[in-house]
């Protein structure tokens, strides 16, 4: 036999179904009814499939909604028990909450933080500095501002300029560093939050399992890992949409109130919403791990203290005020 009678016995050999290894005859499977040609996908065709992943507006995702700010511990406990048809799965939940908070902050132009001057007194601003040592800001502040719409001009170059001048007279490269990096928040109040928004959704993934074990810690006896799993990516999602909630609160009162909303609301939609989140935490926890009131109450601020006492304050700390000075700390110098 030569090559071109190989050839041809191989085209010949008769197309299988990919499905069930039956013969074919046509398009269809005579046996399965497999297409033997599947649709092309369009980009509409992987757009749509996205939405209906991440998003899922059917009666589940509508129900698990409902359910979220009506009854707290209802779906961390279906989740528990199994149930995937009546809401969303805990991990579809938890990245819905997230896409929903980072593109609510885009189509309405919210930061997570702004840095702020706020003079104290009709005087010149000062950084005042002695015998090279920084010693105090004068008659002014910088303050954050949490959840609010993003200002197209909040520099205040009074406060840049001052910073300006004390810091070529600090003598101490970190502490030249700090202030350097105070005068870069003073002169863009904004650009941390490309930072956040890098680093943020990365780190509560590294902390998820933290803040779980947190939970076995408190309630241990007769349960898995799994189950806090559950109620941490739970808790996690409700602080997302709380989020979301406390800056419609900023942004509409300063839309009603203008100036004088704005100074009425500093700070106010972050602490509502972590008001409100550690009232649905202790819900949460009372129905979800069977407690009373007084055990869910004690437990509940016994686990937000060191969770977000004790490593997230320390943290954002580290990123909020460190992270801007670092690029100013001289190479080599930490090494020294």
């Amino acid at each position: 036999m030569d090559g071109s009678q190989e050839i041809t016995a191989e085209t010949d050999r008769p197309a299988l179904c990919v499905d069930c290894g039956a013969a074919l005859v046509g398009r269809y499977c005579h046996d399965c009814g497999e297409d033997s040609r599947p649709p092309s996908r369009r980009l509409r065709d992987i757009a749509e499939d996205f939405l209906e992943e991440v998003f899922d507006f059917s009666a589940p995702a509508l129900r698990t909604a409902k359910a979220l700010f009506t009854r707290p511990s209802l779906v961390p406990r279906a989740l528990r028990a199994g149930d995937r048809s009546s809401f969303l799965s805990p991990m579809k939940l938890y990245l819905t909450a997230t896409v929903v908070f980072f593109l609510f902050l885009a189509l309405f132009d919210v930061s997570m933080v702004q840095w702020q001057v706020v003079p104290k007194a009709d005087a010149p601003l000062r950084v005042v500095v002695e015998n090279g040592e920084l010693k105090r800001l004068e008659n002014f502040l910088l303050t954050d501002r949490w959840l609010h719409r993003t200002e197209p001009h909040p520099r205040n170059d009074e406060a840049v300029a001052a910073f300006d001048a004390a810091a070529p007279q600090i003598t101490d490269e970190s502490e030249r560093a700090i202030v350097l990096g105070t005068r870069a928040m003073a002169a863009h109040p904004s650009e941390i939050n490309e930072a956040i928004g890098t680093w943020m959704p990365r780190i509560l993934w590294l902390m998820m399992p933290l803040y779980a074990l947190l939970l076995w810690a408190f309630h241990a006896r007769g349960r898995l890992i799994s189950e806090h799993v559950i109620f941490a990516l739970w808790a996690h999602t409700m602080i997302f949409l709380l989020m979301v909630l406390g800056a419609l609160w900023n942004v509409g009162v300063e839309q009603l109130f203008g100036l004088f909303g704005r100074e009425l609301v500093t700070a106010k939609g972050l602490t509502l919403g972590l008001v409100a989140y550690q009232i649905y935490f202790t819900l949460g926890l009372k129905g979800y791990y069977e407690q009373s009131w007084t055990g869910a109450v004690l437990k509940g601020l016994g686990h937000t203290f060191i969770y977000v006492g004790l490593i997230w304050l320390p943290l954002s700390i580290v990123i909020l005020m460190l992270g801007p000075a670092a690029q100013f700390i001289p190479e080599g110098y930490l090494t020294e």
